[in-house]
């Protein structure tokens, strides 16, 4: 029944029912849930009627002034009491009890549910208080709270909560041990909300390989956006553009282009900004989004003549309470640049909705909050109310003091609503790059004779390949592998030998490379006594769980995991990705095999699996796997398989559940004969990696999206 204590509202159904009566200007809604249950003829009540009854008859108690003080944590509830403060009347009072006598009776599911629970004698309990609180003589409510007084008290907790995740980073250098993908997001957000791009930066590194494992995709273009315009800040927005272009194919061209116009606001480039939202509307005429955009735009930096014209032409159709949120906030900068006291009233209500969703978690609308606030502040103080407007922006201090809000910290400075410095403060911008590598993005390609490199933001590292390999499934001729860092290239670059022919010799080797044959004998010769540990050998290694690779290892530092800052990507003129390795002369130190081989086997799996070559490193080889062996069995649809002779099939099987038995069979058959062919071609796949037996390897295969192969 969705419940998680024994109270009115302690399930999901009274919850459920709570958001509705939020939007109620009466006590219909509170009527019509006492009279589904007194005036209901089923003959057993049901449980979420029940539920939503005795919610209703909750709210008429503390409309009695009788709250339930446990129940503190329905705040839509407790502001609807305190701004309708009804007056029951006796009739109602009386049905509400019927009601509860009803939802305790006999006939009752809810009742029943209890029942069969440990908490039955509670709930009996919390019932009979709530009869009593509402036969209790009524009692005033209290006072209102002034609502400017609670949006100042709710951005005191806002207030606590970014400074926590600023103090957090500070003096931990980060978020703690095990932070959840969600908590390292939201010191990114802190760190952006009050300008300071070295958290940025810091928290991008460390939260990117987490958000690519879970597949965020929109999470990693999020902080790409972010990278960028700390890019544009610093006035290099050739680097922030180039690094945001490949993300049009990863996720939409539309979506980059909607976060254009905040990046040259954030660089204070508004005819750009202005010409970037003129061409969003005119391309999507029936979309109010951009028309809002430019209005707020405008009453925020522009001529308050023509935000009031902008807002008129378009505030009436708006569709969505976020739109209407974002009208109410434009008309009340405008009303205040116009010298209207009607300002606050636009405000106040968009501020207590920002705040309210701050304080649930929703920390992408602090930017949002924090110039709310500040045109609130000011709003208050033309009314005469200066004690609260300098209260307002005290606490609204640490997110409104940021570049992105210069203009409006210098307004509040000459109405002495924050102090003298917070101007210079806000112009202000600290970013640390001390060890950031000199090239950047824009830089020009370098050629290394058999392959060239571009380098590139190692955030924007993953969707670059992306779209190089498009290309090069268009035809580019250009196939690209990640390097990694600078030191990496160096290796790579002392390491390889590219031969004078351009890899014909290699080429014409492995075209005569039997792979079946080459992996059987590699396969015999490594498996000599002692070569292959077993789960006997080593037995804790055996108490471990098949460990799936599902992410790149090159563009991250390990094993502390981090986003390199800046990488590379290499280029080289192919038809063929396995070519990669006889252009480079590949292979053929210590264990590493002779380039011909990497060529074939490439090839080969390219052929029957469908790898492509991802990173090319010293001693590392990475490779993406767009179907794994479990995939593939998924994919492969009903077959029609010969019993052998003497095997039954269970009784009752059905077709699905015998089809799933046969794929998994299917795809373990394959893994293992991979896992054989990666322990062929690199010992250390076993000898040194995580799964340390031949098993264990193919199970990790079986949904392993990247394959690693590494020799010392």
């Amino acid at each position: 029944m969705g419940a998680w204590n024994t109270r009115a509202f302690g399930n999901d159904a009274a919850r459920d029912w709570a958001g509705g009566l939020s939007k109620t200007g009466d006590l219909s809604l509170v009527e019509a849930a006492i009279a589904a249950v007194v005036d209901s003829t089923e003959g057993e009540l049901d449980a979420s009627l029940a539920q939503e009854a005795l919610a209703a008859t909750e709210v008429l108690a503390r409309l009695r002034g009788h709250a339930d003080d446990r129940d503190i944590d329905v705040k839509a509830v407790a502001d609807w009491v305190q701004a309708k403060r009804f007056v029951p009347p006796q009739a109602l009072v009386r049905r509400a009890l019927q009601a509860i006598d009803r939802c305790l009776g006999q006939d009752s599911e809810l009742r029943e549910l209890w029942d069969e629970s440990d908490s039955a004698g509670q709930w009996q309990a919390d019932m009979q208080s709530l009869k009593e609180r509402l036969l209790a003589e009524p009692r005033p409510l209290a006072p209102p709270v002034d609502p400017v007084h609670r949006a100042m008290f709710d951005m005191v907790i806002v207030g606590h909560l970014v400074r926590g995740f600023l103090l957090q980073w500070d003096e931990a250098g980060g978020p703690p041990a095990g932070a959840s993908l969600a908590e390292a997001y939201k010191c990114v957000l802190a760190g952006d909300a009050t300008g300071r791009p070295d958290i940025v930066l810091e928290a991008t590194s460390r939260m990117a390989r987490a958000a690519s494992a879970l597949g965020k995709t929109s999470t990693l273009q999020d902080l790409a956006v972010r990278d960028a315009r700390i890019l544009f800040r610093e006035g290099r927005p050739a680097d922030a553009l180039a690094g945001l272009a490949p993300w049009r194919r990863v996720t939409s061209p539309e979506k980059v282009a909607a976060r254009l116009p905040g990046l040259y606001m954030a660089a204070g480039d508004l005819d750009t900004t202005r010409r970037l939202y003129d061409e969003a509307i005119a391309s999507a005429q029936d979309k109010l989004g951009p028309r809002i955009d430019r209005a707020l735009l405008e009453a925020r930096l522009g001529p308050v003549a023509r935000a009031r014209s902008l807002i008129d032409e378009v505030g009436d159709t708006a569709n969505t309470d976020a739109q209407r949120s974002f009208v109410a906030l434009v008309r009340g900068i405008v009303a205040h640049r116009e010298g209207s006291a009607d300002a606050i009233a636009y405000l106040l209500p968009v501020l207590q909705e920002y705040v309210g969703k701050s304080m649930t978690g929703a920390a992408a609308g602090w930017p949002v909050l924090a110039y709310c606030a500040g045109w609130s502040a000011l709003a208050l103080e033309r009314t005469g109310r200066g004690k609260e407007a300098r209260a307002l922006a005290a606490v609204a201090e640490p997110l409104l003091v940021t570049p992105g809000n210069r203009e409006l910290v210098a307004d509040l400075v000459r109405a002495r609503l924050l102090p003298a410095d917070a101007e210079a403060r806000s112009a202000g911008h600290r970013t640390t790059r001390e060890d950031m590598p000199s090239r950047h993005p824009s830089d020009a390609p370098v050629d290394h004779g058999a392959f060239r490199t571009v380098p590139v933001r190692g955030i924007n590292a993953m969707a670059l390949l992306h779209s190089l390999r498009q290309d090069f499934a268009e035809g580019s001729g250009v196939y690209p592998f990640l390097v990694g860092d600078a030191d990496d290239l160096d290796r790579l670059l002392d390491m390889i030998e590219p031969p004078v022919d351009g890899g014909q010799a290699i080429l014409a080797r492995a075209a005569g490379l039997d792979v079946p044959s080459w992996v059987g004998a590699a396969w015999k010769a490594g498996r000599q006594p002692g070569s292959e540990p077993s789960d006997q050998d080593e037995p804790e290694d055996a108490l471990q769980p098949p460990a799936a690779c599902k992410v790149l290892q090159t563009p991250y530092d390990m094993p502390s995991e981090r986003l390199k800052p800046l990488q590379f990507i290499g280029l080289c003129e192919v038809s063929d990705p396995a070519e990669v390795f006889a252009r480079l002369g590949y292979g053929g130190w210590n264990e590493c095999p002779e380039p011909h081989v990497h060529v074939a086997l490439h090839r080969y799996w390219r052929e029957r699996v469908g790898t492509e070559l991802a990173a090319l490193q010293a001693d590392v080889v990475e490779c993406t796997v767009p179907r794994t062996p479990l995939s593939a069995a998924r994919e492969a649809g009903p077959a029609v398989l010969p019993l052998a002779p003497g095997e039954r099939i269970a009784p009752g099987a059905s077709a699905d559940a015998l089809q799933d038995a046969l794929g998994t069979m299917s795809a373990i058959t394959a893994a293992m004969a991979l896992a054989r062919m990666h322990a062929a071609y690199c010992p250390d796949t076993i000898a040194q990696g995580p799964n340390g037996t031949l098993g264990k390897l193919g199970a990790a295969l079986l949904e392993s999206n990247c394959w690693t192969f590494w020799w010392d």
